[in-house]
């Protein structure tokens, strides 16, 4: 397999997260969402990992918390009607951390530029 034939394939398991938590969307469960937002981070981390990227996510998840849990009792900024993690939705904190991952992949990209 050539170097093109691999870039193709990680451009496709690149976007394939995305297809993940979409078709969860459509199903409206919170723990498939939960689950394929793992599977997500998971599958991420597969295709390419630098140092450190898990203390990133973890940080993610954790300004994830504070932040929606902190705006939900103080601010009152969003309702979720089907909050299991103390009034937000339980993969609301993982997309946080995957969020927080993507973007220093994307700032990483703009410095080697």
């Amino acid at each position: 397999m050539d170097k093109k034939q691999k870039r193709d394939i990680k451009d496709i398991l690149s976007v394939s997260p995305v297809i993940v938590i979409y078709l969860a969307q459509i199903l409206k469960n919170e723990y498939i969402i939960f689950a394929s937002s793992i599977l997500t981070i998971l599958l991420i981390f597969l295709i390419k990992y630098e140092k450190r990227e898990v203390i990133i996510f973890c940080i993610g998840i954790i300004l994830g918390i504070i932040i929606e849990i902190g705006g939900n009792l103080i601010y009152h900024l969003q309702y979720w009607s089907h909050g299991a993690f103390y009034g937000i939705p339980l993969w609301l904190p993982v997309f946080w951390g995957i969020a927080m991952v993507v973007f220093r992949r994307i700032g990483n990209f703009i410095i080697n530029l």
